[in-house]
């Protein structure tokens, strides 16, 4: 049995000997005619460039190739490659629409003894699109980051809009052009040229579009920092009744950034004016800050935070002794009356502070002379604190000389 199988086996390699043999005489001796047919030719497009006179252009991506039938001796035919044809369409011949375009090819290339006439009159399928061009607006994801010290100012981009063209399918696809990258540590201003890049609504890039010019100018000014104090800056009176205890920014200071020369004239940061007619209560405000000129907040911020302490302003009465200050050597001073009658206003809590016997209505007798005098006293009262009455107002001082 397994004898049987051995013949077998040596028959089917005998017969494929001879039938390749036979194949080998009949196509190099008997050398028969043959047609072939010689799949995907590729077809160059040429004179391309007359497509932009009729607005059109090569819609992208696509192959174009022909299926050729050539006819020919046998051992020529069989060994022929797509490679070895040269098909062509000149595009500057026809008039061209947008879509499909079925084109005449020229075959302008082939091997020799090979009969190509079967091929003639094939037409190629060829697409184009409108060419259009349009004004687009360039945006900017390029990244600065200045190092410790320094500050990046808003950046600028020149130009601020390109013109693109191209197939109109993607064309109307850019809705800006965007310049990407970054850069850190900078100490100093950037200047450099970035590429454009078209991109779609959703930020993905748009092949097949050309860009004039293809880069922008991309800068940035790098400044010093400095930190500055903030000053409240205000106007008008509080409202009656009202005193302002204080009113501060709830962040004392503020980092900025400049050139040099204009950064050394800054030494603090006003806020505009605040009318203290308009605080009627403790709390907290935001309030914008005035900036020179030149100057950046490095934070960004256009407005800060400002505490006010406001209390209900209250009466106060008291009766104070009559002081004498100042009475020349030699001299002595009696005082009718010995006690005045004050009234005071201010924030109760300031008026709550007063101590019975803490406050003297004083008489500066510098100067004076033996005699009598009628003066005012004047009574020394804590910030904040008005004299509303003073009763009475005369104090009578006779100074006479002292016995020895």
């Amino acid at each position: 049995m397994a004898k049987n199988k051995e013949n077998d086996i040596l028959i089917k390699i005998i017969s494929l000997i001879m039938s390749f043999g036979l194949w080998i005489y009949l196509t190099n001796v008997e050398n028969p005619t043959k047609t072939v047919r010689i799949n995907n030719v590729g077809v160059r497009l040429v004179n391309t460039e007359s497509l932009s006179d009729q607005s059109l252009v090569l819609v992208p991506g696509q192959t174009i190739t022909v299926n050729l039938s050539i006819t020919g001796p046998a051992s020529t035919v069989y060994r022929a490659l797509p490679t070895d044809f040269r098909v062509e369409v000149d595009m500057s011949e026809y008039d061209l629409v947008k879509g499909i375009n079925e084109l005449p090819i020229e075959i302008t290339l082939y091997p020799q003894n090979v009969d190509i006439t079967k091929s003639r009159g094939l037409e190629a399928t060829v697409r184009l699109d409108d060419l259009v061009e349009k004004e687009i607006q360039v945006s900017s994801e390029y990244t600065v980051k200045a190092a410790e010290g320094y500050f990046a100012a808003p950046s600028s981009v020149t130009p601020s809009t390109v013109k693109i063209k191209g197939p109109s399918e993607y064309v109307e696809k850019v809705t800006k052009m965007m310049i990407r990258g970054s850069s850190e540590g900078l100490t100093e201003d950037l200047n450099l040229p970035v590429d454009l890049v078209p991109v779609d609504e959703g930020g993905s890039v748009v092949q097949y579009v050309e860009a004039t010019p293809e880069a922008a100018q991309f800068t940035a000014k790098v400044y010093r920092t400095k930190s500055v104090a903030l000053n409240p800056v205000t106007t008008g009176t509080m409202s009656e009744g009202l005193s302002l205890i204080s009113l501060t920014p709830v962040k004392q200071s503020i980092v900025i950034a400049g050139p040099d020369d204009l950064l050394g004239t800054v030494a603090r940061i006003d806020t505009d004016k605040i009318n203290l007619r308009g605080i009627t209560a403790t709390g907290s405000f935001l309030v914008p800050i005035s900036v020179p000129d030149g100057i950046h907040v490095v934070d960004g911020e256009s407005s800060v935070e400002v505490a006010a302490v406001v209390e209900v302003q209250g009466t106060k009465d008291l009766k104070v002794e009559v002081k004498t200050l100042n009475l020349g050597e030699g001299l002595e001073a009696s005082v009718t009356p010995a006690s005045v009658d004050i009234s005071l206003r201010g924030p109760q809590s300031a008026l709550d502070a007063i101590a019975e016997g803490s406050l003297f209505a004083e008489l500066d007798l510098s100067g004076l002379e033996a005699g009598g005098h009628e003066l005012v006293p004047k009574v020394r009262l804590p910030q904040g604190i008005v004299l509303e009455k003073l009763e009475p107002e005369n104090v009578s001082v006779t100074i006479s000389i002292t016995a020895n």
